[in-house]
């Protein structure tokens, strides 16, 4: 962590990194308070951010499931948003654009399983599988209790 001279050091240099040719004034002129943080901080998560990243395999046969999954995401809090998605790719933030880098998306694969089992997620793979529950309720369930239990590591 940075202490508070330090951290006002490394905004500095950050600054004098993000020039135009000098041009300082001019590049972050048009930029409100707000869209700077975002540039740093991420965009905000809402439910059709998360679901607009999204892809689903099969894409067919699994129409009820996936209905189901994208409605237990819009009603998800933000802090769940999070959560889901640190549990998903290992990163709990999208970046301001609203898109994972290159396009990438995130997998839920409907796997034949027991549907007693939670859903698991590959972080390297950006993939989360899940038996195909039976309807909306179980899933958020499941959904909620694998993405609040603890992770064995987290980037950040």
């Amino acid at each position: 962590c940075l202490g508070a001279g330090d951290r006002w050091l490394a905004y500095e240099s950050l600054l004098e990194g993000l020039t135009a040719r000098g041009r300082r004034l001019d590049m972050w002129a048009a930029l409100t308070g707000d869209q700077i943080m975002e540039v740093f901080e991420g965009a905000p998560l809402t439910p059709a951010n998360i679901v607009a990243n999204l892809e689903f395999k099969p894409s067919y046969g699994y129409d009820v499931q996936i209905n189901a999954f994208k409605s237990v995401i819009e009603g998800m809090s933000q802090d769940e948003l999070s959560m889901f998605l640190r549990f998903a790719t290992g990163i709990g933030k999208l970046p301001a654009n609203r898109r994972f880098p290159a396009g990438q998306k995130l997998t839920i694969r409907f796997m034949p399983d027991d549907l007693n089992r939670l859903p698991s997620a590959h972080t390297c793979f950006w993939t989360v599988d899940l038996p195909p529950y039976e309807d909306e309720s179980s899933m958020s369930e499941k959904l909620r209790q694998a993405i609040a239990a603890p992770q064995p590591f987290a980037l950040s």
